[in-house]
């Protein structure tokens, strides 16, 4: 798959999930679709699998606005928002969920953890079934949902 076209991918799907329920209830995007589109576009070599590298090159490519080397959650939640068509209250609270020290910024550290978390078979790299499951593991948002799509 092309980057343009992944890239293409992962900003609609980013706008999609804006408002929507796993399965598509009210339009939007389940965790697998999610999954699908962001392995797209973080997938560097194309092997179908996530490494830890590609996951944090993305995050600081695509979510670090102002280049500090961090991944500050309004830069986050407007990225999310818009490539996932994600609420921002819903893009808030992935944020918060990634965010361990809850310090507002998404480190390195911050994202070395969450990749052991996702790595479900512990082989150093993270299918997209691994990051869909560890989609549905982010906490419920406010209004009664269990997904990060809202």
């Amino acid at each position: 798959m092309t980057t343009a076209l992944k890239t293409i991918i992962a900003i609609s799907s980013i706008s999609v999930v804006l408002g929507a329920g796993p399965g598509g209830g009210t339009g939007g995007l389940s965790f697998t679709d999610i999954a699908r589109l962001v392995a797209a576009n973080v997938d560097q070599d194309h092997d179908g699998n996530l490494t830890l590298t590609e996951i944090y090159n993305s995050l600081i490519t695509r979510f670090d606005h102002d280049g500090d080397g961090c991944a500050e959650k309004q830069e986050f939640v407007k990225q999310w928002s818009h490539d996932y068509h994600d609420n921002p209250h819903v893009s808030g609270i992935f944020f918060d969920h990634l965010d361990l020290d809850q310090d507002g910024c998404l480190t390195q550290t911050d994202i070395d953890f969450n990749f052991r978390a996702m790595d479900a078979h512990g082989d150093h790299s993270v299918t997209e079934a691994e990051f869909a499951s560890f989609l549905s593991a982010v906490p419920p948002s406010s209004t009664g949902g269990s997904s990060v799509v809202g």
